[in-house]
């Protein structure tokens, strides 16, 4: 509790020229929480993804009417995944900013215990952006590939929707949903780590 209050006494300024600590945390917990319901709402759409691939692995069904769900279903997810990288960057500068402006009022401090307990909290902070800067890199790399290998699929399928045009991509439909696992392991590796960086920002 006493770190506690020192960190929220310390007036930093955090994201949007915030200069009090309670109004501090607030906007920081805003863009966490926007990034990591960003980061959650990946699953729901790579799901989609599998389930309108479906189809495409069996050969059944109306598969014209299957590929009007797919293209919705990839639309879902690109959208998904841009909103992730866009929050998750705003979370990763504000946290710079954070860092660098302690940095600057720290030596402020002249109770050198004060000083040492707030740098230790300062060195936390610091590891939890350097977490989330790999769990980010993870997410967009393991995604960039995803949406890569789907748009083949769906650029093959648009240019041969046929019974035999279909049967020739099966084995490029099964390795995209194989794939899929992989992206929401990442998305949900990148949620923890912006949990994590919330309960230090929010301070609980």
């Amino acid at each position: 509790m006493r770190n506690l209050a020192l960190l929220l006494a310390i007036p930093l300024v955090f994201i949007g020229g915030c200069s009090s600590g309670q109004a501090r945390a607030s906007t920081a917990s805003k863009a966490v929480t926007a990034a990591t319901s960003a980061a959650q709402d990946v699953a729901r759409h790579v799901d989609a993804v599998v389930t309108a691939l479906a189809p495409f692995q069996s050969g059944q069904g109306d598969l014209k009417k299957a590929y009007q769900m797919l293209t919705q279903a990839d639309t879902g997810l690109a959208n998904a995944i841009t909103g992730v990288n866009t929050d998750t960057r705003r979370v990763r500068q504000a946290g710079d900013r954070y860092a660098a402006d302690w940095d600057k009022r720290i030596a402020s401090i002249t109770d050198a215990d004060i000083a040492a307990s707030s740098r230790e909290r300062q060195d936390q902070l610091r590891a939890g952006i350097e977490r989330l800067a790999i769990a980010d890199t993870d997410f967009q790399t393991t995604t960039a590939g995803f949406m890569t290998q789907l748009k083949d699929v769906r650029t093959a399928l648009d240019l041969d929707l046929s019974a035999g045009g279909v049967a020739g991509l099966r084995n490029a439909v099964a390795a995209t949903v194989a794939a899929a696992p992989a992206v929401k392991q990442k998305a949900s590796a990148l949620t923890d780590r912006l949990q994590g960086l919330s309960g230090f920002l929010s301070g609980n």
